[in-house]
């Protein structure tokens, strides 16, 4: 490829002649003394003239390989996964080699010289924090530039959740699952699912309903971002099981009755449901009775002071309580 040169001659000042020169031909593309040899009738042949380039005639520097430009905002963005390295590339030719670059960072309106003189960039370990616009600018021995197109580059939608591998709730209870996401471009569309069936209705990013008999099932949300670059993300699933409340099975009776001196019985009672273990309380007149935690109420040596209402409270490993029919207890003489 040729080099367009404008030689000048020292001692005769404002002449020059514009030629081009091969560097193949011997001559190397920086300053240097060659012989003319196709000088005007007046000038002497074998005098020697300084050569140097003309800028407006360097051949110009060109990108084979360019990055992609930002043609639409945000919506043009390239999305890079959160913790992946990014490498950015351009080829270019042309100017006068070598060819150095310098890698150029755009972000809320400074830039600033990242990476190294190579025609590549890596990004390792990419998070939000590197979010911006990026561009080479390459240039040639002769101080020539040239500016690469942007590439605006953004951490991919990723999904950070507080659904747990498996969740429990009593039949009755607000059943609330939430998904929080980030990166992507806000602001994000939601999509809940059970059992991989959207819900109607569910498009937030927290799902909740009223607990009721056939909730237990798998539960996933699918997220979205506005310029929907990077598809649809979904979270782990979550599934959900259903506690019944605890229920008495077997109450005590609506009456009894005992001699002064003898011993009280009542129930015994059973319950079901709710989370296990149950524990039993007896209450008489609605204040619980010290020690009384068996499903049977039982007292030795029953005195007037005994009679009363009694009833029995279980509770389940979760807090839930149920209640039993009350017993009317009579002392006799």
């Amino acid at each position: 490829m040729g080099y367009w040169h404008r030689y000048y001659r020292p001692d005769l000042l404002g002449w020059k002649v514009t030629r081009i020169e091969d560097p193949a031909s011997g001559a190397t593309p920086q300053k240097d003394l060659i012989w003319l040899d196709a000088d005007p009738a007046n000038l002497d042949p074998t005098k020697m003239f300084y050569i140097e380039y003309d800028p407006t005639l360097l051949p110009p520097i060109v990108f084979t390989q360019d990055l992609p430009g930002v043609a639409g905002g945000d919506a043009g963005s390239t999305f890079v996964t959160a913790g992946a390295t990014q490498t950015l590339t351009v080829t270019a030719s042309g100017g006068i080699e070598p060819l150095s670059y310098q890698w150029k960072k755009v972000s809320g309106g400074t830039t600033v010289n990242v990476g190294s003189n190579s025609p590549s960039y890596a990004i390792a370990n990419y998070q939000a924090s590197n979010n911006g616009d990026y561009y080479v600018t390459v240039t040639d021995s002769q101080g020539q530039t040239k500016d690469s197109q942007r590439i605006r580059l953004k951490v991919a939608l990723s999904l950070s959740t507080n659904l747990t591998p498996t969740k429990a709730v009593y039949i009755g209870d607000p059943l609330t699952l939430t998904v929080a996401a980030a990166g992507g471009l806000a602001p994000y569309s939601y999509q809940w699912q059970k059992n991989g069936v959207n819900i109607t209705g569910a498009t937030s990013a927290t799902y909740t309903k009223t607990a009721s008999t056939g909730d237990n099932a798998t539960y996933t949300c699918i997220v979205k971002d506005s310029a929907s670059q990077q598809g649809s993300v979904t979270s782990q699933a979550c599934a959900v099981t259903l506690n019944t409340l605890p229920a008495f099975t077997t109450q005590p009776p609506a009456t009894s009755s005992v001699a002064t001196g003898g011993n009280i019985s009542i129930g015994p009672v059973q319950a079901s449901g709710g989370v296990a273990p149950l524990a039993y309380r007896w209450l008489k007149d609605g204040v619980a009775v010290s020690g009384a935690t068996s499903a049977t109420f039982t007292k030795t040596g029953a005195a007037s002071g005994d009679a009363g209402s009694y009833t029995c409270r279980v509770t389940d490993a979760g807090g839930k309580t149920a209640t039993s029919t009350a017993c009317a207890l009579t002392v006799t003489a």
